[in-house]
């Protein structure tokens, strides 16, 4: 639910019996962990992974003789999961998609501060050694092509889905940006030009 009123959330049919749901610390991912419905008996335990807008992003598959993954946990940082599986605890690794590019001797890179709820962007002139910080809220993506590069986010306090993309040079300066409708699943740029896709509409910069 996007709000305590919201009368259309999304559901998620997760084809499991579901034994544990956490969200990790950030709050971005949830992991259901339990066992699939239409599987194998010593293979139906799963943790599935999911975005915070209900997106499916990956499955962990647990071989058990039970099938059960009784529960799930996230570890401090967000990094890692413990799971209780029959009379053991697992840990897995978890593999974030990291948000980067490189431009103009520039390597352009967001990560999250423990103690920040926003996207610490650092520009990192490799050839001098210099580096410039910004922080932007609900970063989703980063892409870079010849002497510049774009940052998409989504915009807050709107009252319907917005992104703002933002054309920045490689010291991290705003040189220009735009608002669309779309949700950017898909980005890529050239020298001149800015692709923005989502499943069925494509804006063109």
């Amino acid at each position: 639910m996007k709000s305590l009123t919201d009368d259309k959330p999304t559901v998620i049919d997760t084809g499991m019996l579901i034994k544990s749901c956490k969200w990790s610390p950030n709050g971005n991912v949830m992991a259901v962990a339990g066992s699939l419905l239409d599987a194998p008996e010593n293979n139906k335990g799963v943790v599935q992974f999911y975005s915070c807008m209900g997106t499916h992003m990956r499955s962990l598959r647990v071989p058990t003789f039970t099938g059960l993954v009784n529960s799930v946990s996230w570890e401090g940082f967000g990094l890692r999961i413990a799971l209780a599986v029959d009379t053991n605890i697992l840990f897995a690794n978890i593999q974030p998609e990291y948000l980067w590019g490189y431009f103009s001797n520039t390597l352009v890179f967001a990560f999250r501060k423990p103690e920040r709820n926003d996207m610490c962007i650092i520009f990192w002139d490799t050839t001098i050694n210099e580096k410039h910080v910004k922080y932007m809220k609900r970063l989703k993506k980063i892409e870079a092509n010849g002497d510049y590069c774009v940052l998409i986010t989504k915009l807050e306090d709107t009252s319907k889905d917005q992104w703002l993309i933002v054309l920045c040079n490689a010291v991290g300066c705003p040189l220009e940006q735009k608002t669309i409708g779309i949700e950017p699943k898909h980005v890529a740029m050239s020298n001149t030009h800015i692709i923005v896709a989502d499943d069925d509409t494509i804006y063109y910069w």
